[in-house]
This record gives structure tokens, C-alpha cells and sequence, in this order.
């Protein structure tokens, strides 16, 4: 089953490679992200983990182990790939 894994780079979609399909972010675009993200994660008491993503950004937020903390993870010209074991 595991041989039929999408092989990285060639198999994978780059966000921000192509400037034809996605865009680059500015810095201004992803503070916004960071406060879409983070309204979420506070209005939800249940979302332990929340992504948004625009252009070549994913911004990622999860929850600490302490109540109150937050992790924030920004991924700049990122990767991705679809696959299904059905």
C-alpha cells in the first residue's frame, strides 16, 4: 500500500513555485491570516487545531498543553499532494 506514496518534490505541488497558480502573501496579508486563524481557535472552545491558507501561506495555530498558550506555524512556499487508499 505504501508504495504507491506520492514521491516530494516531483509528485508534490509547491504553493509560490508557480506565481501562475498561487502568489506570494505580504507581510500585511499574513497577519491577517495569523487573526483569521487565532478568532477561530478562541471562539471555538472545541478546535484544537485550525490551518487557513492564501497564495503560497498556510498558517497553522495549535493549542499548548497549558491553557492559554498557542503554537503559530507559518509555511511560506509549502507543499502538498492528495492521496487516497481506497
Amino acid at each position: 500500500m505504501f508504495d504507491q506514496l506520492p514521491k516530494y518534490p516531483n509528485d508534490f505541488f509547491r504553493y509560490g513555485g508557480d506565481y501562475r497558480y498561487s502568489y506570494e502573501l505580504s507581510n500585511k496579508e499574513v497577519n491577517q491570516l495569523i487573526k483569521k486563524a487565532m478568532d477561530t481557535m478562541l471562539s471555538n472552545i472545541e478546535c484544537e487545531t485550525i490551518s487557513v491558507s492564501k497564495g503560497d501561506t498556510k498558517v497553522m495555530v495549535k493549542k499548548g498543553e497549558l491553557e492559554g498558550d498557542y503554537f503559530i506555524e507559518i509555511y511560506k512556499g509549502y507543499y502538498s499532494e492528495f492521496i487516497s487508499f481506497r
